[in-house]
């Protein structure tokens, strides 16, 4: 199967997100799935570590070459259709302003959200976005 997460870095970002990113992304690898990785800062390339194709989600300055996009939403499409998903993991908080705002949870119809509860009292806005998608 091919499986796209959508998170930090899994070799960039030393993160809570990035470290259970690279995990996963290692043993789903490790099982036989084509794994791929929108990294949700710090690269403007496509990187490729371990058998898996970590592709730039950033639409800031310091990019080069064509590698540039000046729209997540865009960006994240052309990912999804690159790497030929099926399913979509996001490891990833649902109050980051890049991927509620733009809907990136709500793109690919097989999307799963891994959200780590870090406190209680979940504010509503968090929940409505968590109730779109699968847990």
């Amino acid at each position: 199967m091919n499986i796209h997460i959508l998170s930090n870095s899994p070799i960039r970002i030393n993160s809570g997100f990035g470290v259970v990113c690279r995990n996963l992304s290692l043993e789903l690898s490790k099982l036989g799935h084509n794994v791929s990785v929108s990294n949700m800062q710090g690269i403007y390339d496509i990187e490729y570590w371990n058998n898996i194709v970590i592709y730039p989600l950033n639409s800031v300055g310091g990019a080069s070459g064509n590698s540039f996009y000046t729209n997540e939403v865009q960006q994240f499409i052309r990912n999804l259709k690159d790497s030929k998903a099926e399913l979509v993991l996001i490891i990833y908080p649902c109050y980051d302003d890049a991927l509620v705002l733009n809907r990136l949870h709500e793109i690919h119809p097989n999307t799963y959200w891994y959200y780590p509860c870090e406190f209680e009292n979940i504010p509503a806005n968090y929940i409505k976005e968590l109730k779109k998608v699968k847990i």
